[in-house]
């Protein structure tokens, strides 16, 4: 394995880093199962994320795989252990952030703690909406339609009230840091 993006939820890779994705085609891995979603209204089961996300990496590219740990209740050791085998070239992981997603949050600091060639890619903050810390990442040409046709394999996350803030635009920018 040499490159990897690091996705801590579906969606995260196309939404935040497939700026990233299209040039450089590392491996997709979606660290967590999306078990929280399915006590939504309407629920959103992890099979349709993860179809979702194949359907996605396709478009981008890009192989993936999913890991199966839930994220209803991580087990930040289990995945720790698993990330410390993996011996990558490059790595792509959600910036750490005050007030940020507490999954992204963690992700990004353990790729840190076990690779120093991590670059960190922007998501969100619960009180201030899209980050635009770092670097913005300009796209050439082609790579908004291709994160567009991408972004439309998420169809669960599109239409549903928690989510479709970042399906309507909110996402197009990418920064790295």
């Amino acid at each position: 394995m040499t490159d990897i993006y690091l996705s801590p939820h579906d969606d995260d890779d196309a939404l935040f880093g497939s700026y990233v994705l299209i040039p450089n085609r590392p491996r997709i891995i979606v660290v967590l199962r999306s078990f929280v979603e399915a006590g939504w209204t309407p629920p959103i089961h992890y099979e349709t994320r993860e179809a979702e996300s194949a359907a996605a990496a396709e478009v981008l590219g890009c192989e993936h795989e999913h890991w199966t740990y839930p994220d209803n209740a991580p087990d930040w050791n289990k995945i720790r252990a698993r990330m410390e085998t993996l011996r990558p070239e490059r790595v792509w992981a959600p910036l750490p952030e005050e007030g940020g997603h507490a999954h992204h949050n963690i992700i990004g600091s353990l790729a840190k703690d076990l690779w120093p060639q991590t670059t960190f890619y922007a998501t969100y903050t619960h009180a201030n909406g899209k980050t635009t810390t770092g670097n913005r990442v300009t796209p050439e040409p082609g790579w908004v339609e291709t994160k567009l046709k991408a972004m439309a394999c998420y169809q669960s996350q599109a239409s549903h009230p928690q989510c479709a803030v970042a399906f309507n635009g909110w996402a197009l920018d990418e920064y790295l840091s």
